[in-house]
């Protein structure tokens, strides 16, 4: 499952955080992969202002369904 961190109106929701924490409702977690997101949007954003560092990365949680 792919899943990033987001932040909206200047409030931070670590969704992947969220997402590793529903471990017994999709299977075991078997590895957690952080990919550096490249080429977004965001990027052209001027953060100068902004108090937090960008969000520059994605995690890919690996689940194995129960048998």
């Amino acid at each position: 499952m792919l899943v990033a961190d987001v932040r909206r109106a200047g409030r931070y929701y670590p969704l992947g955080r969220d997402v590793m924490n529903m471990e017994p409702c999709l299977g075991a977690m078997r590895s957690v992969i952080i990919k550096a997101q490249h080429n977004c949007r965001s990027d052209n954003v001027n953060y100068a202002r902004m108090k937090h560092v960008p969000i520059k990365h994605e995690y890919c949680v690996v689940f194995e369904k129960a048998a």
